[in-house]
């Protein structure tokens, strides 16, 4: 028999947003609730056994308390708990995800004021595609970013020399017992 788990969830989040009042002020610790879940059950997955489970575990590595990370939903940061393992191997894929989703609007952001957009241009586009709204001061920032990485490449030191290696292959027809093929020959220098 299939669970329906989003009903569930679902019906525990109107609940609690009916008992809590302010939605506003709730909503951000909401999503700090169902963040902070979403890495204890990830954590739980990695390390193969539940939070205080007793017995017989497939590791020696084990639950280490928590770090505290700052994240961005619904265009509020705020603070989590992330978990840690004592080996220090839990790497969580949920913040990557998060962490993404910026770091390709900033590209985006970038990409299009380079394209001559101007601000005013580049955060409708962002409002348009995300649903998030920009400032002209974030975009400003965002390429004052590039902009700062740009010239820092531009002014690394040079190496006296280079190594380089040229790579190159021809395809020719070749025979090998009794069939013919096209067999790739590299020359590399």
């Amino acid at each position: 028999m299939e669970k329906n788990y989003s009903a569930f969830l679902e019906k525990g989040i109107l609940d609690f947003l009916q008992y809590a009042g302010d939605r506003e002020s709730v909503i951000p610790g909401v999503l700090k609730t169902v963040f902070e879940t979403i890495l204890k059950a990830e954590q739980q997955g990695f390390l193969g056994y539940g939070h205080g489970e007793r017995g017989e575990k497939e590791t020696t590595n084990k639950r280490n308390g928590f770090t505290s990370a700052s994240v961005k939903g619904i265009s509020k940061m705020f603070r989590i708990e992330v978990p840690r393992d004592r080996l220090g191997l839990f790497k969580p894929v949920f913040l990557d995800i998060l962490r993404d989703e910026n770091e390709k609007m900033n590209d985006l952001a970038f990409e299009l004021y380079v394209k001559g957009l101007s601000n005013e241009e580049v955060s409708t586009i962002i409002h348009k595609i995300y649903d998030k709204q920009l400032s002209r001061s974030r975009i400003s920032q965002i390429t004052r970013e590039y902009e700062t990485l740009r010239v820092d490449w531009q002014n690394r030191r040079l190496e006296e020399e280079y190594y380089c290696v040229y790579s190159d292959a021809i395809y020719l027809s070749t025979r090998r017992g009794g069939s013919v093929s096209k067999e790739a020959y590299y020359v590399i220098l």
